[in-house]
C-alpha cells in the first residue's frame, strides 16, 4: 500500500502469516550536491584479537571444523526477501549520505569557530561590525548540516511488528535474560572446533576449539527501527546477527548486504559445555571439576609424566544458531545459567509467534514508526566545541614590544669604550694613578695640587625586565564527585536532554566517576567527563 499525503509518499507493506509490515518513506530525495567535492572516508577495522585455544570435553558438537555461516547472500529467509531489499537500498543511500554528512559538519564547526571568536574579546572590538555576517554563515551552516542529517534519518526503515500481548510479554523476559547475559564477565565467538587424538596428546579434551572474545550490546543505531529494540551478538568470523522481534538481521561487513531470517525458521540451541580451561577462570563461571595434562582415556593421570599437572573444568553455557539456509554460529558464556535463561526465552517467544501466525484474530501491537514520533536530526550532529577568545592576537604584539623594548633599554645602558679609566704608572714604586681621560688628552697644569689616587670601579650595565604577555589561564578540570555503578545499559548524551545527541554507550557493571549532578541528570566519566546519562540508570557501588 502508498500512502501520498503532504509529508511525502510512503510504502506499507505487510507479511501474511507473519505479524510483520513495514513503513518506507519513498519521497526522501537526497539534498542539492554540494559544490566542492565529497571526500572519501576509509575506516580501516581494528585488528582482531589474538585467538585462544582451550581444550574442551566432549559434548554433542554435530560440527567439525570452521564454524562459520554460509555467504549473506543466500541466508534470507523467502518471505523476507522484500524487506531486504528495500534494506540494502536504504544502505546504499545512507553511505552515499555519510560523505555529505562529513562535509557539513567540518563547515558547521568552521563557521562556529569563526563566530566566536569575533563574539569574544579582543575581536569584538575591532570586528564587531563583521559579527552580523558571521552569525548569518553559522546559521546557513547549521541549516545545511541538517538537512543532510535529516536525509539520513529518512533512509532508515521502521518496520511495524504487530504482536499480541503473551508474544509482546515473551519479547520482554527476551529483553531481560539478554541483559544479563551481556552482564558475563566472559562471552566468546567459537569459531572452530577439531577433534583432538587423545591417544598421542595424551590429553583428556575430546576436542580444541578457537574462540575470540566479542561483545554484547543492544542495538541504539541501526538501518532498522523497531518498537522491541533489537540486541547484537558481535561475530568474529563474519556478520553481526541482530536480534528484532520477530526476525534475525545479519550484515556482511565486505560488501554491505543485509540478510533476514524469519526467527520461526532459525533453531536456538542452548546447553552446559565443560571446559578444560588453560586460561584464567572467569569470577562468575562455576569449576566443576580438575583434569590432569597428560592423563589416560579413563582420566587418571599418566604416571610417565613427572611434571604433571591438574587444569581446571569450567561450566561454560554455549549458544548455537541455525537455519536451513545456512546460519552456523556458536558462542561460549562463562555463566552458563544466563545462557541456559536466554535460550529458553527465545525458544518462548519462537512458540508465541507460530501461535499467533496460526491464530485467526488479527494481531495487534505498538506501531514502531507513526506520523507524529519524528526523531530530531540533530542527534546526528556532534556537540559543538568550546572557543576561547583569540588572545593571541594581543600576546604576540606584546611579545614583540617586549623584546624591542629590552634591546632599546640595553643600548642605553651600555657603557661608553671613549672613558675606559687608564693606568698611568708612577714613578714613585708601588704607586699607580688611574686616570679617566682620554689618551692623547691636554694634561693638567702642573701648578695644580696632586690629585688622590683613585681605585676604579666596575659598573655593571642595569638589567630592565622584559616585558612578557600575562598568560591565558587553562580551563579548570573537573573533580569527581562519587564513584557509582551503571546497573543498566546507559546512553552517555551530550547534554541533559533525552534528545540530545548520543555519545556513547556504556555496559552495564562498569564502575564511573561521577562529576556533576544536575536534576536528575549526572555527569558521569572515566579521568574525564563523558557527558550526561539518567540517573535512574546508575547506583551506589
Amino acid at each position: 500500500m502508498i500512502n501520498i499525503g503532504p509529508r511525502g509518499s510512503r510504502l506499507t507493506m505487510g507479511l501474511p502469516g507473519t505479524g510483520l509490515s513495514y513503513t518506507h518513506n519513498l519521497s526522501s530525495p537526497r539534498p542539492a550536491e554540494r559544490a566542492s567535492p565529497h571526500a572519501e572516508i576509509y575506516l580501516e577495522p581494528p585488528a582482531p584479537p589474538e585467538p585462544v585455544r582451550p581444550e574442551a570435553e566432549a559434548q554433542p558438537r554435530p560440527m567439525v571444523g570452521e564454524i562459520k555461516s554460509a555467504e549473506v547472500a543466500s541466508l534470507t529467509s523467502p518471505d523476507l526477501e522484500g524487506l531486504k531489499k528495500l534494506i540494502n537500498d536504504a544502505a546504499h543511500q545512507k553511505a552515499l549520505l555519510q560523505a555529505d554528512l562529513a562535509e557539513a559538519v567540518a563547515d558547521r564547526r568552521r563557521a562556529w569557530r569563526k563566530l566566536r571568536r569575533r563574539e569574544q574579546l579582543p575581536l569584538r572590538v575591532v570586528m564587531k561590525s563583521s559579527i552580523p555576517a558571521a552569525r548569518a554563515a553559522f546559521d546557513e551552516a547549521e541549516e545545511e548540516a541538517l538537512k543532510v542529517a535529516a536525509a539520513i534519518m529518512a533512509t532508515e526503515i521502521k518496520v511495524e511488528i504487530e504482536l499480541d500481548d503473551q508474544a509482546w510479554s515473551a519479547w520482554a523476559e527476551v529483553r531481560r535474560t539478554f541483559d544479563r547475559l551481556s552482564q558475563t564477565a566472559k562471552f566468546w565467538d567459537v569459531t572452530s572446533s577439531v577433534a583432538v587424538d587423545r591417544f598421542r596428546t595424551r590429553s583428556a579434551a575430546h576436542e580444541t576449539v578457537t574462540r575470540t572474545p566479542v561483545g554484547l550490546r543492544t542495538i541504539i543505531d541501526s538501518i532498522v527501527a523497531t518498537a522491541g529494540g533489537g540486541h547484537r551478538f558481535e561475530n568474529a568470523n563474519g556478520g553481526d546477527l541482530d536480534i528484532f522481534p520477530g526476525f534475525m538481521l545479519i550484515r556482511d561487513k565486505a560488501s554491505s548486504d543485509y540478510a533476514l531470517i524469519d526467527l520461526r525458521d532459525l533453531t536456538v540451541e542452548t546447553y552446559g559445555c565443560r571446559f578444560i580451561e588453560r586460561e584464567t577462570v572467569p569470577p562468575d563461571a562455576e569449576t566443576v571439576g580438575h583434569a590432569w595434562h597428560k592423563s589416560n582415556k579413563d582420566g587418571s593421570p599418566d604416571r610417565r609424566f613427572s611434571e604433571n599437572f591438574q587444569i581446571p573444568i569450567a561450566l561454560y553455557g554455549e549458544i548455537r544458531f541455525k537455519t536451513r539456509n545456512g546460519v552456523e554460529e556458536a558462542y561460549n558464556a562463562s555463566h552458563c545459567g544466563s545462557a541456559l535463561a536466554f535460550g529458553n526465552a527465545i525458544s518462548i517467544f519462537q512458540g508465541a509467534l507460530r501461535r499467533q501466525a496460526k491464530s485467526s484474530k488479527p494481531a495487534i501491537g505498538p506501531a514502531a514508526a507513526s506520523e507524529g514520533s519524528q526523531k530530531d536530526p540533530g542527534a546526528l550532529l556532534p556537540v559543538l566545541p568550546r572557543v576561547l577568545g583569540a588572545y593571541e592576537v594581543i600576546a604576540i604584539p606584546a611579545l614583540l614590544a617586549g623584546l624591542l623594548a629590552y634591546g632599546a633599554v640595553s643600548k642605553l645602558v651600555r657603557p661608553n669604550p671613549t672613558s675606559a679609566p687608564v693606568a698611568v704608572m708612577s714613578s714613585t714604586p708601588g704607586v699607580s694613578i688611574v686616570s679617566t681621560e682620554r689618551p692623547g688628552a691636554i694634561p693638567a697644569p702642573a701648578s695644580s695640587p696632586p690629585q688622590a689616587p683613585s681605585v676604579p670601579s666596575a659598573v655593571a650595565p642595569a638589567q630592565m625586565p622584559v616585558v612578557a604577555p600575562a598568560p591565558v589561564p587553562p580551563p579548570a578540570t573537573p573533580t569527581a564527585i562519587e564513584k557509582m555503578l551503571v546497573k543498566q545499559t546507559a546512553n552517555v548524551r551530550a547534554s541533559p536532554d533525552r534528545s540530545a545527541a548520543s555519545l556513547k554507550v556504556v555496559p552495564t557493571g562498569t564502575s564511573v566517576s561521577v562529576f556533576e549532578k544536575r536534576g536528575s541528570w549526572i555527569k558521569i566519566g572515566d579521568t574525564a567527563a563523558w557527558g550526561w546519562t539518567h540517573a535512574s540508570l546508575l547506583q551506589q557501588p
